[in-house]
């Protein structure tokens, strides 16, 4: 198979599923994921694919749906732990797990809900844009 023809394979590849790692689009292709690698790094300077940390997705996927499927499923029992954490925090405000967010950059769940969230948000972001009063 031909350069060319790996890299057709590639993008026809993601095409299908949006997003595949570096390694099973090296096992797609039949090469090294370093051969992989360096087609990436092709296809994205031509416009083809977006590469990220460890594989490629398409720049314009169907649907948000691959990405939050393909997320759901990797370090799952890690996002278990942080969610029991934050909802087992009886000093919310002391140490703030307000300020975890979705990997989407939305509002997640919060013990004390959503509204509550946003509010100690807002409220931090405001104070933190607010000049210092000078004393005197």
């Amino acid at each position: 198979m031909t350069a060319e023809e790996r890299k057709h394979r590639i993008e026809a590849y993601l095409q299908g599923v949006e997003f595949a790692s570096l390694e099973e689009l090296s096992q797609h292709v039949g090469v090294s994921t370093s051969t992989v690698r360096r087609d990436l790094t092709v296809l994205e300077a031509a416009g083809s694919l977006r590469r990220t940390h460890g594989g490629a997705r398409v720049l314009t996927p169907k649907t948000d749906e691959f990405a939050f499927s393909a997320r759901d499923s990797h370090q799952f029992s890690e996002k278990e732990a942080i969610g029991r954490a934050c909802a087992g925090n009886p000093v919310a405000l002391i140490i703030p797990c307000h300020r975890v967010l979705r990997g989407d950059g939305k509002l997640g769940g919060y013990r004390w809900g959503i509204a509550r969230k946003a509010a100690l948000l807002k409220q931090e972001f405001d104070t933190a844009r607010k000049p210092e009063r000078k004393a005197g």
